[in-house]
């Protein structure tokens, strides 16, 4: 059962008191909590964010969702972080869980791992920033990341990632935690103009009409948005069929199928826009749907996730991008100045992009088992090395031991078998090969 009191710790009082410090020290206090509701009247939701920088990710909203669904499927328990400046204003919020990782296995099957609150389905993993907090410096963040360990329960490992460097015009401060680059980046479209002058800087625009044109020799082309909660379960029903039909052509595992993932699609339809940050579009001919896409929207940006699109006769029509293209107008229509095209680096999206987000990922063991963890994958490594190498020696000194001349070859290839992996299987193949040497050259002595 989660604990719901909200827990606080005074920055200043655990900080070093020089005058210094004091004068540096803008974050004043960290509470935590475990339900959201707790900071309701500072938390941003998508369709009131006041001065708050965020995505959409961030927003209450998702977050409320995510308790409902992925949290419980997980098994895993949220923290809800508020820093506060001296006067109780909020500074940066963190929507943080801790849960067992579920890839490694054995001795650190246990580990705890501080995660930030996505669920796999976030795109950017950010702080809630607010003005206060744009001068913040490494000095400052390793304070907070001090105190956080202090008042948050205990764990292994946290593993932040997807950090972009930038939260709206703000610069991302978490990225001073020892972070690195990750190997994508996000991508987005900035929306200036209007549309009709921004049409013509699409890229296949003249294909696109084409294919768009042979559609409507086909039926009548249209696009929707849902609107109603059953107009978004058919579109949701179409998108799960077509996202699927799509991973399994690419080999793919089917990658809506994590924990959580069908309840939180399912529940989003509470959450619709423009009374909430879900969007999900349709394209569709008759009452074929031909193409989907679900995104949210939080403030001037939108940022699409998980598309999808019919195979078949329905491929050579490019029906995907003829909905980007849609999707795009609606932007302009409904004021929104960023359409984002989330992380990863297709290169199609640089047809369309030019604002890229560069993201950063961190990995800070706080105990052994955590350490152990975190090299874990190098340690196995050279383990399964070893191990495998120990059997082709072992493999070798089995077909030499047979041939008389090749004797003590064998058993200098079966000693370092037994060097390099000595398990009592092979201490027993060690003994055999010894044995049927020695039975050779007794019998040559007879």
């Amino acid at each position: 059962m989660l604990q719901t009191a909200i827990r606080t710790l005074d920055l200043i009082t655990f900080s070093n008191r020089s005058r210094n410090t004091l004068a540096e020290a803008v974050p004043a206090q960290i509470r935590v909590t475990s339900d959201i509701r707790d900071f309701a009247d500072f938390w941003p939701r998508s369709g009131r964010l006041g001065s708050a920088r965020c995505y959409a990710f961030q927003c209450a909203d998702l977050l409320e969702l995510q308790c409902e669904s992925i949290v419980p499927a997980r098994n895993a328990v949220p923290f809800f972080v508020a820093i506060l400046s001296s006067g109780g204003e909020p500074l940066a919020l963190l929507p943080l869980c801790i849960e067992q990782d579920r890839n490694q296995k054995r001795a650190i099957k246990h580990a705890r791992v501080l995660k930030v609150l996505d669920g796999g389905l976030s795109d950017y993993n950010a702080p809630v920033l607010f003005p206060a907090a744009a001068g913040w410096g490494a000095r400052t963040v390793r304070r907070i990341w001090q105190g956080l360990r202090r008042i948050l329960p205990p764990f292994d490992i946290a593993i932040l990632e997807k950090m972009p460097d930038q939260v709206g015009d703000l610069p991302n401060p978490f990225r001073f935690l020892k972070s690195h680059p990750e190997s994508k980046s996000g991508h987005a479209v900035t929306l200036s103009g209007t549309w009709s002058s921004f049409a013509t800087r699409l890229p296949r625009r003249r294909g696109l009409r084409r294919k768009a044109r042979r559609l409507r020799l086909v039926g009548e082309l249209t696009f929707e948005v849902a609107e109603t909660p059953e107009q978004y379960d058919i579109f949701l029903g179409a998108l799960l069929r077509q996202k699927r039909r799509r991973d399994f052509e690419l080999r793919a595992c089917d990658s809506l199928i994590g924990p959580g993932y069908p309840a939180y699609l399912r529940n989003a339809r509470s959450h619709l826009y423009p009374s909430g940050p879900v969007c999900l579009f349709a394209l569709k001919v008759n009452d074929t749907i031909i193409a989907t896409l679900f995104g949210v929207v939080a403030g001037s940006r939108f940022i699409a996730q998980i598309p999808g699109f019919e195979g078949g006769k329905w491929q050579a029509y490019s029906a995907g991008h003829l909905l980007y293209g849609k999707i795009v107008e609606w932007c302009f229509t409904e004021g929104i100045q960023v359409f984002d095209l989330g992380a990863g680096d297709e290169q199609w999206k640089e047809e369309y992009c030019d604002l890229s987000l560069t993201l950063h990922k961190t990995r800070i063991p706080s105990t052994i088992r955590g350490a152990v963890f975190l090299h874990w994958p190098r340690i196995a490594g050279r383990v399964h090395a070893r191990r495998l190498n120990s059997w082709r020696e072992m493999e070798l000194a089995e077909a030499l031991c047979s041939e008389a001349s090749e004797a003590s070859r064998a058993l200098s290839h079966a000693r370092r078998s037994w060097t390099l992996w000595p398990s009592p299987k092979r201490t027993r193949e060690f003994l055999t090969v010894a044995r049927s040497i020695l039975a050779r050259k007794s019998n040559e002595a007879l």
